[in-house]
C-alpha cells in the first residue's frame, strides 16, 4: 500500500474540518428549513480519497446535526446517502449527481418519512417539507461537488498529466442544471422568506386590533365600576361614618342597580364597618362592626389614594364567585375619615374576552400586579392561579410589545415541533388600573401548517425540476455523443474478452473520425489475439510443472498438521492451565483449561501481553522482571511453584498456583506456565479459620455468661437464705420491726431473681418465635408517664433527675411490652449514671413515633457499641463487674421493637452520656 503524502493528509482533514463548517454555517430558507452544505466536501472527499475515507468525514460532518435539529437521525440518513453513492459509484461508475438522486426516490425520502413522520411524530405536513427540502438539499450537494470535482482539473493541476478534458456529457449537463435549478431555489427562498414575513405581520396586526377591543372593553366597564363606588362614597361621607339606616340604605339601593356588584361596605378610619349589605350572614350574625383595617387598601387609601382596584381571587367566607374589589376614600378637609368598599364579579369580564375568544382571533388572559389570573379563557387556568408567561415560556422578542413563546419542554424537540408548538404573545395594560395587564396569546400552529402547505409545493416543484434536468441532460447528451458511447460500449473490457475468445463486432460510424478509431481498435485486438496464444502454451507448461511439485508439498504439509494435531489434543485435555509467552510478554500459547480459568477465549488473548490476566500490582512489575532475568538469568519464579493473584475476563481476581518452565523453539526463547485455581482450597482454609474462631468465641460467651448468671443468681439467692436462717433461729426470733426489713429484703431478693429468670423466658420465646403481641390502641403518653412513675424510686435514690417532655400520640401496640422497652432503657440509664439527669422525648415524624431516652452516664465507645444489642454480652462481663445484670436486657428491648414493626438505635461516647432512639409506626384512628 503505497503511503499518503504530507499533501493529501492536510488536504483530507482540511476538507473535514470545511465540511462540518458547512453545516455549522447553514443557510436558512424559512420556517426552520435550512440548507446545509456540508456534504459537499464530503462528496469532494468521495471523488478524490474514495469511500473508505467519505465515511468517517459524513460522519463528522452530520454530528452537528444534532445540535442544530436536536435528533441524531439525520446522521443516519447523511451516511446512507454517502454510502449508497460511493457503493454503486464504485461499482457502476456512474456519475454522483445522478446517483444521489437515485438516492433520494428510492431510500433517501423513505427514510426522512419513517424518522420524522413516524418515530418523531411531527405533522403529516413538516414530513413532507422535510423530505423534499433534503432532498433538494442533497441533490443541489452533488451538484456543487460534481461540478468541483470535473472542472477543477482544468484550473488546477493536481497530478502529472499531459492532458486535462472534460466530457460533452459532464459539460452540457452543469450548464442545464446551472441555468434551471439554481435560479429555482433562489426564487424559492425570496417567496418563501416574504410569505412568513406577510403571515408575521398579519398575527401582529390582529394581536393589535384584539388588544385594542379588550382594552376598551375592560376600561370602560371598570371605570364605570369605580366611579359607582367613588360616587357612593360621597353620598355617604356625611352618614356613613355612624352606624345608620340611610347608609345601610343607600348600599342596598346600590347593589340593587348594579347586578356586578356582590357586596358593599362602608368602613370608618379605624377600618371598622359601619354599614354592610347583604348585613347578615347565612348564620344570621350581623356583619356590621367586623373589622377591616388588615385589607391592603385599608392603608393605601390613608396615603392618598383616590380608589384602589384589587386582584380577583374567590373571596371570603360566604363569596365563592370570583371577584375583584374597588375601594375608594372618603376624605373631610384632606383628612381620610374612612372608605368605600365593593366586591365585583367577574364575570362581565368574563363575558368579554370570551366573546372575543369565540371569534378565535386569540386566547385571553387577565392577570393582576402579583401575576394571578383574574379571568381568562384558555381551559386549566384558573383565578387566582400564577401565572407568569415569561417563565411558563422560552421567549424570543418579535417587535415592539409582541413576543414569541416556545414550550420548555420542546427545548431538546426538532426546530419544527418547537414552531409548530409555538404561541404569539401581546401584553398591555389596564390603563385605568395600571396593576392589570391582558395578555393576548395566539397559537403559531394553524400558521405553521399554512406556511408548510405553501413551503412543501414550491419545494415539490424545486425537486421535481431538479430530477428532470439529471434525467433530461442524462438523455440528450446520450443521443448526441450514441456513437462515442458505442465505441465505449464494443471496446469495454478488450483484453479479457479477447482473452476469453470471444468474437468481437466493429461497427460502422457516420463520422470519419470515430471510424479510424475504430479501425486502430480492430488492429491492436489481433496483434493481442496472436501474444494471447502463445501466452496460452507457455501458460499449461507451467502448470504441468506446479501440478508436481504441489503434489510433493501435499504429502509433507499433511504429516506435519497430524502432528500438529496430536499436540494441541494433549495440550487442551490437560487440566491445569497452560500459558506460553515470548520475551516481550506477548501470549502465544493457551489452551482449554487456560480459557475456562481466566474466562477469556483462545482468540480474545493470543498476541496480547500477558499482564492482562494479571492484577494491577503484579502486572506493572511483570516487564521489569523479564527484561531482568533475560540480563541476570536469576530466576524468581521460573523452575519454582507459588501462590499469586490472577485476573479473570469480568476483572475479578482469584488466587492460583503457578510453575513456570523456560524452553527455545525455533531460535526462539519462551516462557510456558501451568495454572491451577486454587479458590475452592483458600474458601476451604478460610472456613475451617472461621469455624475455629467462631467456636473459641461461642465458648467465651458461654464461660462469661455462665459465670455472670452463676454472679447474679447466687447473689438474690444468698440475700433470701441468709434472711431465711434469721427467721428460722427459735432462739434468738427477730423483733416485728426487723422481721419486716427482712420480708422486705427478701421480696426485693425474690422479686430480682424472678426478673432473671422472665428474661432468659423472653429471650427463648422469641429466639423460638412464640413471642406473641397483644396489641391494642394504647396512648403514648399515659405508658410513659406510668413507666416513669415506676423507674421513679430507682432515680431518687441516686439523685438523678428524670424529665419527660415531648408530642403524644396514638400507638397500635402491646402496652405490656411496650412499657418493658422503656422500663429496660430507663433502667440501663439510670444504673449507669452516677449524676445528672435521664431525659425522656418524644416526636412524630411523618408517620413514625420517635422515643428518645438521653441520660449523661459514663458512655460507651465504638468497640462496646458494636455487640451491646447481642443477648449475653455485657460491656463488663467479668464477675467482678460493679453493675449487675444478665446482658439480656437490651437484646430483649431490640426484638420487642422489631416485633412492633420499628428500629432502636444507639448514640454514645464515653464520659458524655448516650441515648437510645426507639422509631415505632404511628397509628392516627386513637
Amino acid at each position: 500500500m503505497k503511503k499518503p503524502s504530507w499533501f493529501k493528509i492536510v488536504s483530507y482533514v482540511l476538507l473535514c474540518l470545511l465540511a462540518l463548517l458547512g453545516n455549522v454555517v447553514s443557510l436558512p430558507f424559512f420556517l426552520g428549513v435550512d440548507f446545509l452544505f456540508g456534504s459537499i466536501m464530503v462528496f469532494l472527499i468521495l471523488g478524490y480519497f474514495g469511500l473508505a475515507a467519505a465515511i468517517p468525514a459524513s460522519l463528522i460532518a452530520s454530528s452537528y446535526t444534532i445540535l442544530l435539529w436536536n435528533h441524531p437521525y439525520a446522521i443516519v440518513i447523511f451516511c446512507a446517502e454517502v454510502l449508497f453513492v460511493g457503493f454503486l459509484r464504485r461499482k457502476k461508475q456512474r456519475s454522483i449527481v445522478f446517483l444521489d438522486v437515485l438516492f433520494w426516490i428510492v431510500a433517501g425520502l423513505p427514510l426522512v418519512y419513517i424518522f420524522y413522520g413516524v418515530v418523531m411524530d411531527l405533522p403529516r405536513d413538516s414530513v413532507f417539507l422535510i423530505m423534499l427540502k433534503q432532498g433538494v438539499n442533497g441533490i443541489f450537494n452533488a451538484f456543487i461537488a460534481f461540478s468541483v470535482i470535473t472542472f477543477a482539473p482544468l484550473v488546477i493541476k493536481f497530478e502529472k498529466r499531459t492532458h486535462r478534458t472534460v466530457s460533452f456529457h459532464d459539460l452540457f449537463f452543469l450548464l442545464i442544471m446551472i441555468s434551471l435549478s439554481v435560479p429555482a431555489l433562489v426564487i424559492i427562498n425570496f417567496v418563501g422568506r416574504s410569505e412568513f414575513k406577510t403571515k408575521t405581520e398579519n398575527v401582529v396586526a390582529e394581536l393589535d386590533a384584539v388588544g385594542f377591543e379588550i382594552e376598551e372593553r375592560i376600561n370602560y366597564w371598570l371605570g364605570n365600576q369605580a366611579h359607582v363606588v367613588r360616587q357612593t362614597a360621597k353620598i355617604v361621607k356625611d352618614s356613613g361614618i355612624r352606624t345608620s339606616p340611610e347608609s345601610q340604605r343607600i348600599l342596598e339601593m346600590v347593589l340593587s342597580l348594579n347586578p356586578d356588584f356582590h357586596h358593599m361596605c362602608v368602613a370608618d378610619k379605624n377600618g371598622i364597618t359601619t354599614a354592610f349589605y347583604p348585613s347578615i350572614d347565612k348564620k344570621g350574625e350581623s356583619k356590621r362592626g367586623s373589622e377591616v383595617a388588615d385589607r391592603t387598601c385599608y392603608e393605601m387609601l390613608q396615603e392618598g389614594a383616590s380608589f384602589l382596584t384589587s386582584g380577583s381571587s374567590r373571596g371570603k367566607g360566604e363569596v365563592f364567585a370570583p371577584i375583584v374589589t374597588i375601594s375608594a376614600p372618603m376624605d373631610e378637609k384632606g383628612q381620610f375619615n374612612g372608605f368605600v368598599l365593593a366586591a365585583v364579579k367577574t364575570n362581565h369580564i368574563h363575558e368579554i374576552i370570551v366573546r372575543e375568544n369565540i371569534k378565535k382571533r386569540a386566547l385571553i388572559t387577565v392577570v393582576d400586579d402579583r401575576k394571578r389570573v383574574i379571568v381568562s379563557t384558555v381551559s386549566g387556568r384558573k383565578v387566582a392561579d400564577l401565572y407568569d408567561y415569561k417563565k411558563e415560556w422560552d421567549i424570543s422578542k418579535l417587535t415592539d410589545g409582541i413576543w414569541q413563546g416556545f414550550r420548555k419542554e420542546d427545548r431538546s424537540q426538532p426546530q419544527l415541533k418547537m414552531l409548530n408548538n409555538s404561541i404569539f404573545i401581546k401584553t398591555l395594560p389596564v390603563p385605568i388600573n395600571n396593576k392589570w395587564n391582558v395578555i393576548l396569546e395566539k397559537p403559531m400552529h394553524p400558521h405553521i401548517k399554512q406556511l408548510n402547505r405553501f413551503y412543501s409545493y414550491s419545494m415539490l416543484f424545486v425537486f421535481v425540476f431538479s430530477v428532470i434536468s439529471v434525467l433530461l441532460s442524462s438523455f440528450i447528451s446520450k443521443v448526441i455523443v450514441r456513437s462515442i458511447l458505442r465505441l465505449q460500449e464494443t471496446s469495454k473490457n478488450l483484453p479479457s474478452r479477447i482473452e476469453k475468445g470471444e468474437a468481437i463486432t466493429w461497427f460502422q460510424s457516420l463520422i470519419y473520425e470515430i471510424n479510424e478509431l475504430i479501425d486502430n481498435f480492430r488492429n491492436a485486438a489481433n496483434k493481442l489475439t496472436s501474444m494471447l496464444d502463445a501466452l496460452r502454451e507457455n501458460k499449461r507448461l507451467l502448470e504441468q510443472r506446479v501440478e508436481e511439485r504441489t503434489h510433493d508439498l501435499t504429502a509433507a504439509n499433511d504429516n506435519l498438521s497430524q502432528s500438529i494435531e496430536r499436540t494441541k489434543t494433549i495440550i487442551n485435555t490437560v487440566q491445569d492451565g497452560i500459558i506460553s509467552i515470548d520475551c516481550n510478554g506477548t501470549i502465544t500459547l493457551f489452551n482449554a483449561s487456560a480459557e475456562g480459568i481466566f474466562q477469556y477465549s483462545a482468540e480474545e488473548v493470543l498476541g496480547k501481553n500477558v499482564k492482562m490476566l494479571m492484577p494491577n500490582s503484579y502486572a506493572e512489575q511483570h516487564d521489569g522482571y523479564i527484561k531482568n532475568y533475560l540480563e541476570t538469568h536469576q530466576p524468581r519464579v521460573i523452575g519454582i511453584g507459588r501462590e499469586v493473584e490472577g485476573r479473570r475476563k469480568d476483572g475479578s481476581q482469584f488466587p492460583m498456583r503457578l510453575a513456570v518452565g523456560e524452553m527455545r523453539l525455533e531460535e526462539k526463547q519462551l516462557f510456558v506456565g501451568v495454572v491451577s485455581d486454587i479458590t475452592i482450597q483458600k474458601e476451604i482454609e478460610a472456613n475451617l479459620i472461621e469455624s475455629k474462631e467462631k467456636s473459641e468465641e461461642a465458648n467465651r460467651l458461654k464461660s462469661e455468661f455462665l459465670n455472670t448468671m452463676s454472679h447474679e443468681l447466687r447473689t438474690p439467692l444468698t440475700v433470701i437464705l441468709g434472711n431465711a436462717e434469721e427467721l428460722t433461729d427459735e432462739n434468738e426470733l427477730p423483733n416485728p420491726e426487723e422481721v419486716a426489713d427482712i420480708a422486705l429484703d427478701i421480696a426485693s431478693a425474690g422479686k430480682h431473681l424472678l426478673q432473671l429468670i422472665n428474661d432468659l423466658l423472653d429471650i427463648s420465646k422469641i429466639e423460638a418465635g412464640k413471642m406473641e403481641l397483644k396489641k391494642d390502641f394504647v396512648d403514648s403518653g399515659e405508658l410513659i408517664e406510668n413507666a416513669v412513675s415506676t423507674m421513679k424510686k430507682l432515680a431518687d435514690d441516686k439523685n438523678i433527675n428524670l424529665v419527660v417532655e415531648g408530642t403524644k400520640a396514638a400507638l397500635f401496640i402491646d402496652a405490656f411490652r411496650m412499657k418493658q422497652v422503656i422500663l429496660n432503657l430507663l433502667s440501663n440509664a439510670i444504673k449507669f449514671t452516677d449524676k445528672g439527669e435521664v431525659k425522656v422525648l418524644t416526636t412524630i415524624t411523618d408517620e413514625t413515633f420517635v422515643l428518645k431516652i438521653r441520660d449523661t452516664g459514663i458512655g460507651m465507645d465504638t468497640k462496646s457499641l458494636a455487640f451491646i444489642f447481642d443477648p449475653f454480652r455485657q460491656v463488663d462481663g467479668s464477675a467482678k463487674r460493679k453493675i449487675g445484670g444478665t446482658g439480656l436486657g437490651l437484646a430483649i428491648t431490640k426484638k420487642l421493637v422489631h416485633l412492633h414493626g420499628g428500629t432502636i438505635q444507639v448514640h454514645s461516647e464515653p464520659g458524655k452520656g448516650s441515648e437510645f432512639v426507639v422509631l415505632i409506626p404511628k397509628n392516627d384512628d386513637f
